[in-house]
């Protein structure tokens, strides 16, 4: 017989058979259930940093600004990338024949002053002062011939004209002049208020005009002749009136440094140049045929520009200046590199009245043609009478040259004129290309 014996399997221990107890996870990990206490937080201690990192800032802060200051007008000078564009004021350059005349400001009744030596003193003074603040844009253009290495004081080698600082582009400084020092001279100095003498180009210039902008890289002129110098304030020469007093600066007597007080006599004289008919500012100021230089205003302001070349006959012993504001269309154009337009017609007005009586077209009268013009080379005739240019109706020689300014050079363009013949006058189209005179 025979029995069932069933004995349950013997466990055995982990330790028995060598292996390590298994340990729960939350043992296993307890360290990391430890609280890990802040240190306790020093207010003083951080206040303190922040109060020295603020500080910090501060004075960094003015460093820059001091530095970034000192640095601006070098900087300028040496990467400036390229000229700004140069703008004129006042912006109104040109006379417009029917702007409407201000009316007549209320008179007031004169006061009576009691004038002695000391009150003409006080007066000399004053304009004095205003010159000497207006002579700082005033410059001597020397036109040298010959070897680069001249002495000043040789005067057989160099001529020189008046010139005046008339703008700034950021990269020159761009000086207005007469374009009779450019004749024949092989390089060209610009002699400064203080006494420096710095070489210059040509930047542009108009013979038509004979004047010229003379370009001095800023980044060549020093620290000490910077603080002698100035650009000029240009003003209305349309305001100025007969009777005001007038400074004239420069070469206006055929020498360098020149200043003389004066009057304007008056403001209706006019000098016709190709293409224009330009304002004069007559003065009671009596000077050299060949001056140069400028008229300012008792606020400092430049008026006129003397330009005694273009006067004819006994009026070149008498300054006069070419009224500015009548000008400014013309210099934007120099001062930013441009080309005058030119066609090279002399002419004058056909008024209304003279239409009438003398049964003309009413426009401009062609009574002179330069040589080698684009109006001779294409066929306008002395006693023709412009009437349109490009489109634009002509009716007066102001009228023409405003319209003729904004034309760039080289554009062509139609001119219709009135030609007269045995049955009267004919409309005539002509077509030319805008030149320029330089």
């Amino acid at each position: 017989m025979f029995m069932e014996y069933n004995e349950e399997p013997k466990r055995h221990s982990d330790e028995e058979l060598g292996n390590e107890p298994e340990i729960d996870d939350s043992e296993r990990f307890s360290f990391l259930q430890e609280k890990i206490k802040d240190k306790p937080i020093n207010k003083r201690r951080v206040m303190g940093k922040l109060l020295g990192i603020a500080v910090c800032g501060i004075i960094l802060g003015v460093f820059t600004s001091v530095g970034f200051a000192m640095a601006r007008p070098w900087a300028e000078r040496v990467f400036h990338r390229g000229p700004d564009p140069v703008t004129i004021q006042p912006e109104e350059d040109e006379y417009n024949e029917y702007d409407e005349p201000e009316p007549p400001p209320e008179e007031e009744v004169p006061q009576v002053v009691d004038l002695d030596i000391y009150s003409y003193r006080q007066l000399n003074r004053a304009l004095n002062s205003v010159a000497n603040e207006a002579s700082r844009s005033v410059v001597e253009v020397m036109g040298i011939q010959g070897d680069e290495n001249w002495i000043r004081e040789n005067f057989g080698q160099a001529s020189s004209v008046a010139g005046v600082i008339f703008a700034d582009n950021g990269q020159d400084l761009l000086i207005l002049t007469s374009s009779r020092i450019l004749r024949d001279a092989e390089n060209l100095y610009i002699t400064f208020a203080d006494g420096q003498s710095y070489e210059g180009a040509l930047h542009r210039r108009d013979e038509n005009l004979g004047i010229a902008i003379i370009r001095v890289p800023k980044e060549s002129i020093s620290e000490a002749t910077w603080n002698q110098i100035d650009v000029i304030e240009t003003g209305n020469s349309n305001a100025v009136a007969q009777g005001d007093t007038i400074i004239a600066l420069g070469n206006p007597f055929g020498y360098y440094s020149g200043r003389i007080f004066g009057t304007v006599s008056s403001t209706r004289n006019s000098v016709t140049i190709a293409d224009g008919e330009y304002a004069l500012l007559a003065t009671d100021i009596t000077g050299n045929s060949q001056g140069t230089g400028i008229l300012v205003s008792i606020s400092g302001q430049l008026v006129g520009l003397i330009h005694q070349e273009v006067l004819e006959g006994e009026s070149r012993n008498q300054i006069n200046g070419l009224a500015i504001s009548r000008l400014t269309g013309r210099l934007t154009l120099l001062l930013n590199g441009d080309s005058v337009p030119y066609i090279g017609i002399e002419g004058v007005d056909v008024t209304e009245d003279i239409s009438r009586e003398q049964n003309m077209p009413r426009g401009v009268y062609v009574k002179g043609i330069e040589p080698g013009s684009p109006a001779m080379d294409a066929g306008i005739r002395n006693g023709d009478i412009i009437t349109e240019v490009n489109g634009v109706e002509i009716t007066s020689l102001s009228t023409y040259s405003s319209t003729l300014k904004d034309i760039p050079v080289g554009t062509q363009i139609t001119v219709i004129v009135q030609r007269g013949g045995a049955e009267g006058y004919v409309e005539v189209s002509i077509s030319l290309v805008v030149g320029r005179r330089e």
